[in-house]
């Protein structure tokens, strides 16, 4: 069985949680995805968080770890809350990731697919 990724390092331009879902700024650098107009592209790889400056792994589509914001059920679509922590989508939000894996409460690491 094989895994297909797609991972490229970004400059932070801010302190970063592994694990935790990360946008695009208007630079090229990344940071924590907070708000809905924020432009998420993927989650933050284990290995420790990533300090301002520094360079971090992010996962752009495939299989991963990552924080959950809240309850999901395998099969859920996720979105990101203002922690950067995935929950399960309501209308009209970006869906960024499909749960793998189920999760009973926030702050849970649970497996997700990356959509790209």
């Amino acid at each position: 069985m094989s895994e297909q990724l797609l991972i490229k390092a970004f400059k932070a331009f801010e302190d970063l949680k592994k694990h935790r879902t990360i946008a695009l700024t208007s630079d090229g650098m990344v940071k924590l995805a907070s708000t809905d107009s924020d432009k998420a592209i993927g989650i933050a790889l284990a290995g420790g968080n990533t300090s301002k400056d520094n360079f971090a792994d992010i996962l752009l589509i495939g299989i991963c770890d990552a924080t959950a914001g809240g309850a999901f059920a395998v099969g859920d679509a996720l979105t990101w809350d203002n922690e950067s922590r995935l929950v399960k989508a309501s209308a009209n939000k970006k869906v960024i990731a499909t749960a793998l894996e189920a999760s009973a409460a926030a702050d849970n690491i649970t497996r997700v697919l990356l959509r790209g």
